[in-house]
């Protein structure tokens, strides 16, 4: 187990992604030895399934109707008053120029303290959402350390978000899925 295990995991999560995927995720995380702060309702219910040596750890604030992420300001605060190692998230949009983008400014603002809190930021994004801009910027795509996408991206956007991130502060891993990354739930 690496250092970077023992601190903490964000697992975030929005419009832009399916239930199916946010549980996937809750169940590895509950079995490695992690402190997990979901912030969804999805994977609070996968991790407090009590078996496992994962830490789970709630946050305040309001979990919206329909996909269950939590906004507002007690999110915000939980957040702000902790430090994390990794945080997973997704986003509605991803480019080289425009940087992470998502269609809802609570969600933004989410993902926005769950960067300042995090020192490594994976996100999952499958190939529809590379090259895309959605209304809300979130930040520039050199925050990224790893993009997990899927066999629809591209390769000239999985390269040009390669390169950015490479021009500015080292390499960025990007690895295919070999499943879907988002299902409908």
């Amino acid at each position: 187990m690496s250092n970077a295990d023992r601190h903490g995991t964000i697992v975030q999560t929005g419009r832009e992604s399916g239930r199916i995927t946010v549980q996937e995720l809750a169940h590895l995380l509950r079995r490695r030895p992690v402190t997990v702060l979901p912030l969804c309702l999805q994977a609070i219910h996968v991790l407090d399934q009590g078996s496992g040596p994962s830490t789970l750890k709630v946050p305040g604030g309001q979990p919206r109707p329909a996909e269950g992420a939590f906004t507002g300001p007690l999110t915000l605060a939980s957040l702000a008053a902790l430090r994390f190692d990794t945080a997973i998230m997704g986003c509605c949009g991803l480019s080289a120029t425009e940087g992470l983008t998502a269609y809802d400014l609570d969600d933004a603002a989410v993902k926005k303290a769950a960067i300042a809190s995090t020192r490594r930021i994976i996100v999952a994004a499958d190939g529809g959402k590379l090259g895309h801009t959605a209304y809300v910027y979130v930040g520039p795509s050199t925050l990224l350390h790893t993009l997990v996408t899927d066999a629809t991206a591209s390769a000239g956007q999985s390269s040009r978000a390669r390169r950015r991130r490479h021009r500015r502060q080292g390499r960025l891993m990007i690895t295919h899925a070999t499943a879907p990354l988002w299902s409908a739930g």
